[in-house]
């Protein structure tokens, strides 16, 4: 912050027809820096008079009647002393006939936003949950024929239904837990490498802002959840291997 005072700062401005698409002017406003309000790397907003901001106001719209007394502003910016009273101004302001957004009101809009985009990332992932688990049942389905005398002999040498059952439930299930690990482990180096590029490139003078985060409980839930559906993938496999009838297992080529 302290570097910031004294120097030179330059807007530049486009009329506001240019959101259209269509051709406008563009002019520059420079401005020195007298003082710091924010030492975040979250500001955004600079503080500068009345005057000047008239002033780009007429430029921008290229209406110099605006911001007088037949044409006052259309929005005002108010600030609280606390968080506690947001509501307490919104209402105040509304009960003048003017409407208001406040920062919940925005939070609440970026919260939906976030919502539809993780409603439709969890679509995809239910995706692959369910085609993993075709996977699983397939691959244990598969190493029920190609050891149909394994199970016919351990049968015939004792082996209950539910130790059958319990053996390719398990192998179910540490399919999941290896596979949970590898993924996680991927997933974990990806992020640690777009995390390195991004420090590299665009996000060089953020070095405390992440892209990719890892808590400590996604690993260990990311885990959980792939031995958990590989587990309730084998039991359908585990099932038809309990039944196999051990003589004919026995006569299986």
């Amino acid at each position: 912050p302290e570097d910031a005072l004294g120097q030179e700062i330059m807007l530049q401005v486009s009329q506001a027809i240019a959101l259209m698409g269509l051709p406008s002017e563009t002019t520059d406003f420079s401005f020195r820096i007298t003082g710091v309000a924010e030492k975040t790397v979250n500001s955004r907003e600079i503080i500068i008079s009345v005057e000047d901001g008239i002033e780009i106001a007429h430029f921008w719209a290229n209406n110099p009647s605006l911001y007088t007394d037949e044409s006052p502003p259309s929005i005002l910016l108010a600030k609280v002393d606390d968080t506690q009273y947001i509501e307490q101004v919104a209402d105040e302001i509304e009960g003048l006939g003017l409407g208001t957004i406040t920062s919940d009101d925005v939070l609440g809009f970026i919260g939906t936003i976030f919502g539809i985009i993780q409603a439709i990332l969890g679509a995809f992932g239910l995706i692959a949950l369910a085609v993993a688990s075709i996977g699983i049942i397939n691959t244990l389905i598969m190493a029920i024929y190609e050891r149909t005398r394994e199970i016919g002999v351990m049968k015939a040498v004792g082996a209950s239904q539910s130790t059958i059952h319990i053996l390719f439930t398990t192998e179910g299930a540490v399919i999941g837990l290896i596979g949970g690990i590898i993924g996680v482990c991927i997933g974990y180096a990806l992020g640690f490498a777009i995390n390195s590029i991004s420090h590299a490139t665009f996000l060089k003078d953020f070095e405390l802002i992440n892209i990719s985060m890892f808590p400590w409980w996604l690993f260990i839930g990311v885990i959980a959840v792939s031995t958990l559906i590989a587990l309730v993938a084998a039991l359908y496999p585990a099932y038809r291997a309990s039944q196999l009838d051990p003589v004919e297992a026995l006569r299986y080529e």
